[in-house]
Protein backbone atom coordinates (compact mmCIF):
# COMPACT_ATOMS: atom_id res chain seq x y z
CA UNK A 1 0.00 0.00 0.00
CA UNK A 2 2.85 2.09 0.66
CA UNK A 3 3.66 2.17 -3.29
CA UNK A 4 0.08 3.16 -4.19
CA UNK A 5 0.53 6.40 -1.83
CA UNK A 6 3.58 7.03 -2.99
CA UNK A 7 2.71 7.14 -6.66
CA UNK A 8 -0.91 9.24 -5.78
CA UNK A 9 1.52 11.75 -3.83
CA UNK A 10 4.00 11.28 -7.21
CA UNK A 11 0.89 12.10 -9.40
CA UNK A 12 -0.35 15.19 -7.11
CA UNK A 13 3.39 16.46 -7.16
CA UNK A 14 3.28 16.25 -11.02
CA UNK A 15 -0.27 17.49 -11.33
CA UNK A 16 0.38 20.86 -9.21
CA UNK A 17 3.36 21.40 -11.43
CA UNK A 18 1.62 20.96 -15.06
CA UNK A 19 -0.94 23.45 -13.20
CA UNK A 20 1.63 26.09 -11.86
CA UNK A 21 3.43 25.86 -15.03
CA UNK A 22 0.12 26.08 -17.04
CA UNK A 23 -0.54 29.00 -15.22
CA UNK A 24 2.61 30.98 -15.17
CA UNK A 25 2.93 30.07 -19.51
CA UNK A 26 -0.46 31.62 -19.40
CA UNK A 27 0.51 34.98 -17.18
CA UNK A 28 3.49 35.44 -18.16
CA UNK A 29 3.47 34.19 -22.02
CA UNK A 30 0.54 33.68 -23.48
CA UNK A 31 -1.92 36.47 -22.21
CA UNK A 32 0.74 39.39 -22.97
CA UNK A 33 1.26 37.93 -26.59
CA UNK A 34 -2.97 37.63 -27.18
CA UNK A 35 -2.78 41.33 -25.56
CA UNK A 36 0.00 42.51 -28.06
CA UNK A 37 -1.92 40.79 -30.53
CA UNK A 38 -4.69 42.93 -30.12
CA UNK A 39 -3.34 46.05 -30.14
CA UNK A 40 -1.75 45.23 -33.40
CA UNK A 41 -4.92 44.35 -34.69
CA UNK A 42 -6.16 47.90 -33.52
CA UNK A 43 -2.70 49.80 -35.28
CA UNK A 44 -3.53 47.93 -38.53
CA UNK A 45 -7.67 48.86 -38.61
CA UNK A 46 -6.56 52.07 -37.68
CA UNK A 47 -3.96 52.40 -40.71
CA UNK A 48 -6.23 50.53 -42.86
CA UNK A 49 -8.75 53.60 -42.57
CA UNK A 50 -6.06 55.87 -42.90
CA UNK A 51 -4.20 54.37 -45.91
CA UNK A 52 -8.30 54.32 -47.48
CA UNK A 53 -8.56 57.66 -46.88
CA UNK A 54 -5.15 58.66 -48.55
CA UNK A 55 -5.96 56.94 -51.52
CA UNK A 56 -9.38 58.55 -51.88
CA UNK A 57 -7.58 62.21 -51.30
CA UNK A 58 -5.00 60.58 -54.09
CA UNK A 59 -8.32 59.38 -56.38
CA UNK A 60 -9.60 63.31 -56.05
CA UNK A 61 -6.12 64.77 -56.53
CA UNK A 62 -7.57 65.96 -60.35
CA UNK A 63 -10.48 67.31 -58.85
CA UNK A 64 -8.60 69.09 -56.54
CA UNK A 65 -6.28 70.05 -58.76
CA UNK A 66 -9.02 71.72 -60.95
CA UNK A 67 -10.47 73.37 -58.19
CA UNK A 68 -7.25 74.64 -57.49
CA UNK A 69 -6.48 76.15 -60.75
CA UNK A 70 -10.21 77.57 -60.76
CA UNK A 71 -9.36 79.31 -57.55
CA UNK A 72 -5.81 81.11 -58.57
CA UNK A 73 -8.23 81.85 -62.02
CA UNK A 74 -10.52 83.96 -60.02
CA UNK A 75 -7.89 85.30 -57.75
CA UNK A 76 -6.24 86.71 -60.92
CA UNK A 77 -9.49 88.27 -61.64
CA UNK A 78 -10.29 89.78 -58.21
CA UNK A 79 -6.15 91.07 -58.00
CA UNK A 80 -6.83 92.85 -61.47
CA UNK A 81 -9.86 94.61 -59.18
CA UNK A 82 -7.24 95.73 -56.42
CA UNK A 83 -6.12 99.25 -56.87
CA UNK A 84 -2.54 99.41 -58.07
CA UNK A 85 0.85 100.79 -56.09
CA UNK A 86 3.42 99.53 -53.79
CA UNK A 87 2.21 102.36 -51.41
CA UNK A 88 -1.22 104.10 -49.94
CA UNK A 89 -0.83 107.25 -51.29
CA UNK A 90 -0.21 105.80 -54.76
CA UNK A 91 -3.12 103.59 -54.80
CA UNK A 92 -5.17 106.57 -53.33
CA UNK A 93 -3.80 108.60 -56.38
CA UNK A 94 -5.50 106.07 -58.71
CA UNK A 95 -8.67 106.17 -57.07
CA UNK A 96 -8.45 110.06 -57.31
CA UNK A 97 -7.64 109.82 -61.33
CA UNK A 98 -10.43 106.75 -61.57
CA UNK A 99 -12.78 109.10 -59.64
CA UNK A 100 -11.84 111.94 -62.34
CA UNK A 101 -12.38 109.91 -65.24
CA UNK A 102 -15.65 108.62 -64.27
CA UNK A 103 -17.14 111.95 -63.30
CA UNK A 104 -15.28 113.51 -66.64
CA UNK A 105 -17.22 110.87 -68.60
CA UNK A 106 -20.77 111.67 -66.76
CA UNK A 107 -20.14 115.31 -66.83
CA UNK A 108 -19.68 116.53 -63.26
CA UNK A 109 -16.76 118.34 -62.61
CA UNK A 110 -15.04 118.05 -59.01
CA UNK A 111 -14.46 120.85 -57.26
CA UNK A 112 -12.46 119.31 -54.44
CA UNK A 113 -10.55 116.31 -53.57
CA UNK A 114 -8.73 114.70 -50.84
CA UNK A 115 -7.44 111.60 -50.02
CA UNK A 116 -7.49 110.75 -46.14
CA UNK A 117 -4.86 109.57 -45.02
CA UNK A 118 -6.31 106.88 -42.54
CA UNK A 119 -6.38 103.71 -44.26
CA UNK A 120 -8.11 101.05 -42.82
CA UNK A 121 -6.57 97.68 -42.38
CA UNK A 122 -8.56 94.58 -43.30
CA UNK A 123 -5.69 91.45 -42.99
CA UNK A 124 -4.02 91.52 -46.11
CA UNK A 125 -5.52 94.42 -47.51
CA UNK A 126 -6.13 98.07 -47.49
CA UNK A 127 -8.93 100.11 -47.30
CA UNK A 128 -8.06 103.88 -49.05
CA UNK A 129 -10.72 106.35 -48.76
CA UNK A 130 -10.64 109.45 -50.79
CA UNK A 131 -13.00 112.03 -50.39
CA UNK A 132 -14.26 114.32 -53.20
CA UNK A 133 -16.87 117.24 -53.34
CA UNK A 134 -19.37 118.38 -56.33
CA UNK A 135 -22.59 120.28 -57.66
CA UNK A 136 -24.17 118.30 -59.87
CA UNK A 137 -28.11 117.32 -60.77
CA UNK A 138 -29.82 114.02 -59.87
CA UNK A 139 -30.02 112.60 -62.95
CA UNK A 140 -25.77 112.84 -63.16
CA UNK A 141 -25.60 111.82 -59.76
CA UNK A 142 -27.35 108.72 -60.53
CA UNK A 143 -24.93 107.94 -63.44
CA UNK A 144 -22.03 108.74 -61.14
CA UNK A 145 -22.60 106.55 -58.49
CA UNK A 146 -23.99 104.10 -61.08
CA UNK A 147 -20.93 104.23 -62.71
CA UNK A 148 -18.56 104.28 -59.13
CA UNK A 149 -20.31 101.37 -58.07
CA UNK A 150 -19.49 98.95 -61.77
CA UNK A 151 -16.64 99.90 -62.05
CA UNK A 152 -13.65 97.60 -63.15
CA UNK A 153 -12.06 98.34 -59.88
CA UNK A 154 -13.31 97.82 -56.53
CA UNK A 155 -14.76 100.92 -55.38
CA UNK A 156 -17.16 101.42 -52.76
CA UNK A 157 -19.11 104.65 -51.21
CA UNK A 158 -18.55 104.72 -47.42
CA UNK A 159 -20.25 107.73 -47.07
CA UNK A 160 -22.60 109.95 -48.80
CA UNK A 161 -23.91 113.23 -47.97
CA UNK A 162 -26.23 115.09 -49.81
CA UNK A 163 -27.88 118.96 -49.53
CA UNK A 164 -29.75 121.36 -51.47
CA UNK A 165 -28.81 124.53 -52.24
CA UNK A 166 -31.41 126.25 -53.82
CA UNK A 167 -34.79 125.47 -52.77
CA UNK A 168 -36.76 126.67 -55.12
CA UNK A 169 -34.39 125.26 -57.73
CA UNK A 170 -33.89 122.23 -56.33
CA UNK A 171 -31.80 120.73 -59.69
CA UNK A 172 -28.57 121.97 -58.27
CA UNK A 173 -27.15 119.54 -55.06
CA UNK A 174 -23.84 119.70 -53.65
CA UNK A 175 -22.62 116.13 -52.90
CA UNK A 176 -19.71 115.17 -50.80
CA UNK A 177 -19.08 111.45 -51.18
CA UNK A 178 -16.00 109.27 -49.70
CA UNK A 179 -15.10 106.40 -52.00
CA UNK A 180 -12.83 103.82 -50.92
CA UNK A 181 -11.02 101.50 -52.93
CA UNK A 182 -9.22 98.29 -52.23
CA UNK A 183 -5.54 97.54 -52.57
CA UNK A 184 -3.08 94.87 -51.85
CA UNK A 185 -1.26 94.96 -48.83
CA UNK A 186 2.65 94.83 -49.77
Amino acid sequence: MKKRTYILREKLFILAGILAVGYFGYTYFLEPFLTKQQEVERELKANMEILTRYKHMVAEKPKLEAEIKVAEDQLKDLDKRFLSGPEPALAASELQKLLREVAAKVGIEIQRENPIKKTEDVKMYLKIPVNIQFTTDVNKLIRFLYEVENHTKLLKISEMQIQVRDEINARAIFVDLTIAGIAKKT
